[in-house]
């Protein structure tokens, strides 16, 4: 089960929030549905567990007037932990001032069980 929600303006989306709950038993960091690429992750100690922080990408694009498109790749900055057998991800499109707020709420509603 997957669920995700988005917050910003109706013309620009500032942070996505995944939350996937996984199967029992289930303890695959780097395979999460959504990343295609290996990545270089950083670990913090934060109040609330241990979180894993990663850069990575986000693609956007639009449709040219003749019929073509042009795709965009933009960096974004990840906070992703698991809480018993559900995973959690904190994307930032980019740095908001609210940035911890962000990640202190969602701690407090899944607490890090990541090793």
């Amino acid at each position: 089960m997957v669920c995700a929600s988005g917050y910003g303006t109706t013309t620009k989306q500032l942070v996505a929030v995944y939350v996937e709950q996984r199967p029992e038993g289930w303890d695959g960091l780097h395979e999460w549905s959504h990343i295609d690429k290996p990545i270089s992750v950083t670990e913090e100690v934060r109040t609330g567990g241990r979180v894993f922080r990663y850069k990575g990408r986000w693609f956007s694009g639009i449709q040219n007037a003749d019929g073509t498109t042009s795709r965009y790749e933009h960096e974004t900055i990840s906070y992703v932990w698991f809480s018993g057998n559900t995973l959690v991800e904190v994307q930032f499109y980019e740095p908001i001032q609210q940035q911890e707020q962000f990640l202190t709420y969602y701690l407090e509603k899944f607490p890090s069980t990541s090793k």
